[in-house]
């Protein structure tokens, strides 16, 4: 599959193809080679409009890999500003053309702002960035998703995430207090997608918590939530069929 990362001043997008262990690192994405490459990656806007469109012939491919680093496909493209969606395609010489997800424009560059930028505000300054952490599974900070069965005949999941608060509890989640709060929580597929965004104030929300709908096709979801004093924190990655079939038998 195809699919977008964003830079974090989300102005530049960073287009690849998943390689055989469906990785979205730079090291291990599709092959290229005179006998198997990718011949087209082109990204569509929300209107079906090509606006970024790479091509590569066998010879190219062969090029490419004989390159120590370059074995790989992926490529780069700075953002118009009239864009609000865009959907990744590849065209592969031998296993033809592969379409990717939709991504919210939006939601990607807050969340790419959110994870790459420090903020110039006192209690940061103060207290510094902290890089992105993953703790134990009940340690305060860390989102906690759960899972429901959806209404109607679809059968989709329905998440939850709460960011936990003293001790790790679910039942009492974090303050959201003037001097400490919880300023974003997001999800992420197995694409590295958004699926779900909530900014927050104090002023807006009591409690750090969202419910989202989970698109058709997910696979993987993951939570994130930055702090604006304790930085970025990511919770587990959970397994949707896993989680459907525990629905299934807790009902």
């Amino acid at each position: 599959d195809p699919f977008l990362k964003f830079t974090t001043d989300g102005v530049v997008i960073n287009i690849g193809v998943r390689g055989p262990e469906a990785s979205t690192e730079e090291d291990s994405l599709h092959p290229m080679s005179a006998e198997h490459f990718i011949e087209y990656l082109y990204v569509k806007d929300q209107n079906g409009r090509v606006i970024h469109l790479q091509k590569w012939t066998a010879e190219e491919a062969a090029n490419e890999a004989s390159k120590p680093k370059t074995k790989i496909v992926f490529t780069k493209f700075e953002l118009r500003e009239d864009v609000t969606h865009m959907t990744p395609y590849s065209l592969c010489n031998l296993h033809g053309l592969w379409k990717g997800p939709e991504y919210d424009v939006l939601w990607e560059k807050k969340v790419a702002f959110v994870q790459g930028a420090t903020r110039p505000n006192t209690i940061v300054q103060k207290y510094g960035y902290h890089p992105l952490k993953e703790h134990k599974k009940h340690e305060k900070h860390v989102p906690h998703l759960t899972f429901t069965v959806g209404e109607g005949d679809t059968g989709n999941l329905v998440g939850k995430a709460v960011v936990r608060g003293y001790a790790g509890s679910i039942e009492n989640p974090h303050d959201m207090r003037e001097d400490h709060f919880i300023e974003c929580i997001y999800v992420k597929d197995q694409h590295d997608r958004t699926i779900a965004l909530q900014m927050m104030k104090p002023e807006t929300h009591e409690k750090p918590i969202i419910t989202f709908q989970i698109p058709q096709g997910t696979q993987t979801v993951q939570a994130y939530e930055y702090c604006q004093v304790h930085g970025l924190w990511q919770g587990k990655v959970h397994s949707l069929a896993q989680e459907k079939e525990k629905c299934v038998e807790a009902n």
